[in-house]
């Protein structure tokens, strides 16, 4: 065979090669989860609190984000979205568990929970040093509440960081194969970024700018925090 002859070849295979490799990998779109979902957030004030006037907060969704739509679970639903427009995420504020751990899951949640397929369990921040021993055991019997409704599963870890507490969703993660989101990287790397501080601008239930005031509403995570978080848990998901 002559030089032209082998280059041309060469050639020929390579664009073979080539061809072949492009055909069978699958496409960034092809890998996207198209199917309909309804989730359901489970949190404390991060996730959302109604209208307090005593910390001077006169929204309802999460803390500290300026408007509903910037809150980690509006933002997650807008992600989501673009594989699907029929999925939604819906919020459920059980901050009263994170203190008491004896409550009735069944009836604190089953109307929640009736027709979700995928629970995010983000919680933990406002469990009470006294009952950090008994934290992993709780989120255990919550886990398995939620495993009666869904296989679908994922689990947070803390805001603030607490190395107790995220030890616990680390060994509940592990222990039901569900997955974990680490989110203390946002406080230890991005906290001036991501803290609101007094005097910013956010919005009443009725679309009406007023002032953070007080130290309760800053130390929750700003429009970007939620932007974070919400990235962090699509991840997973």
């Amino acid at each position: 065979m002559n030089m032209f002859g082998t280059k041309k070849c060469i050639v020929l295979i390579c664009l073979a090669f080539v061809l072949c490799f492009t055909g069978c990998s699958e496409s960034p779109d092809a890998k996207k989860d198209k199917s309909e979902h309804h989730v359901l957030c489970l949190g404390n004030s991060i996730t959302r609190h109604s209208p307090y006037d005593a910390v001077n907060w006169y929204s309802d969704h999460g803390m500290a984000a300026s408007k509903p739509e910037k809150d980690y679970c509006h933002v997650l639903q807008s992600l989501m979205r673009n594989n699907n427009a029929n999925t939604t995420v819906s919020a459920r504020n059980i901050a009263d568990w994170e203190r008491n751990f004896d409550l009735d899951l069944d009836e604190l949640l089953r109307s929640d929970i009736s027709g979700k397929d995928i629970v995010v369990i983000r919680l933990g921040e406002n469990v009470p040093v006294e009952k950090e021993p008994y934290f992993s055991g709780a989120l255990s019997k919550l886990i398995e509440y939620c495993k009666q409704y869904t296989e679908r599963i994922v689990i947070t870890g803390e805001y603030w960081p607490s190395e107790r507490k995220e030890k616990a969703v680390r060994e509940n993660a592990e222990k039901y194969g569900i997955p974990y989101v680490r989110l203390n990287w946002i406080w230890y790397e991005h906290q001036e970024e991501c803290c609101p501080k007094e005097g910013d601008i956010i919005y009443d239930t009725q679309g009406k700018p007023y002032p953070i005031v007080g130290d309760f509403i800053i130390t929750h995570p700003n429009d970007k925090g939620m932007e974070y978080i919400a990235k962090a848990i699509y991840e997973k998901i």
